[in-house]
């Protein structure tokens, strides 16, 4: 219903900015990506520099497996808002996809560090040192946040991890808890 709106409303605006965003997102939510990024694209003709625009640009090429693309987009936009860390982690992100997840990593550790992104650098990270099949750090990075407040959520971390390490045993154990 509001997609049908919002498409009547910019037939009649069509360079109405903030209806082009609010159904660019419609349309990613319910995942027509090239619907989406057509919107995008016409947008950021009129407003290259809309670091939302660019946001949603990133998202839709990280959501078409587009990684070398999505991290530009995502740097372009962080280099005009570096204070925003959602933009630093899409950034990040498409890097680790990309396969670039050392200097990933280290942006993330600093994230992590600064306590950016609430949590989501952190899960980040651990991904990142699974993916590295670094097991021990990403344990260590696991046994950190559950030492500042344990969680369902924390102990599944820690199980996925366990699993990795071919710790079926400390696994379920996790999986208990």
């Amino acid at each position: 219903q509001a997609e049908q709106h919002l498409n009547r409303f910019l037939a009649a605006n069509p360079s109405h900015a903030y209806a082009t965003k609010l159904l660019a997102t419609v349309e990613l939510r319910n995942g027509k990506r090239e619907e989406a990024m057509k919107l995008v694209q016409a947008a950021l003709k009129e407003a290259p520099d809309d670091v939302d625009l660019l946001a949603m640009a990133g998202d839709a090429e990280m959501r078409a497996h587009n990684f070398a693309q999505s991290a530009a987009y995502f740097e372009r936009a962080s280099a005009m808002k570096p204070e925003r860390s959602d933009l630093r982690l899409g950034h990040d992100l498409s890097r680790l996809h990309m396969g670039d997840s050392s200097k990933a990593i280290e942006e993330l550790e600093r994230a992590a560090e600064d306590g950016q992104g609430s949590g989501r650098a952190t899960m980040l990270l651990v991904l990142g040192h699974l993916r590295n099949k670094q097991f021990d750090k990403a344990m260590a990075v696991v046994d950190e946040m559950i030492g500042k407040g344990d969680s369902a959520m924390l102990q599944n971390l820690r199980a996925s991890v366990l699993l990795a390490r071919s710790d079926v045993d400390g696994a379920r154990a996790a999986y208990m808890k």
